[in-house]
């Protein structure tokens, strides 16, 4: 059964009751999370990501604003400017490189709706 939290929309964090790896494993376990994540990986250091990138229409650019980058945002994967529709690597997204480099490194071997 979904926590509170989890019925909310809101993420769980490693302080509640999650891990960090299953933290990390939760927020890739959506695409649009993952080619978020990916983009800023492919970005150079330090750049900022336009949510143009990723919106390709109205109910897109709303799943982001209301689920995707809040969940990102939370678990410090990315830093998300709302006044300039951008976003970076946040504080945390070292700990969540290694495994979209792999993801990246072997998408040629993974499901389709992995890559």
């Amino acid at each position: 059964m979904a926590s509170s939290n989890e019925t909310a929309g809101a993420p769980r964090l490693a302080g509640q009751g999650m891990d960090a790896t299953d933290e990390l494993f939760d927020q890739l376990s959506h695409p649009v999370r993952r080619d978020v994540l990916v983009e800023l990986l492919r970005a150079d250091p330090g750049a900022e990501v336009h949510i143009s990138e990723f919106a390709r229409s109205d109910r897109g650019r709303s799943s982001l604003y209301h689920t995707h980058f809040p969940r990102l945002a939370a678990a410090g994967y990315i830093e998300w400017d709302r006044r300039t529709d951008t976003i970076a690597a946040g504080p945390r997204f070292e700990t969540v490189t290694p495994v979209l480099e792999l993801l990246v490194a072997h998408s040629n071997r993974l499901p389709a709706d992995l890559r």
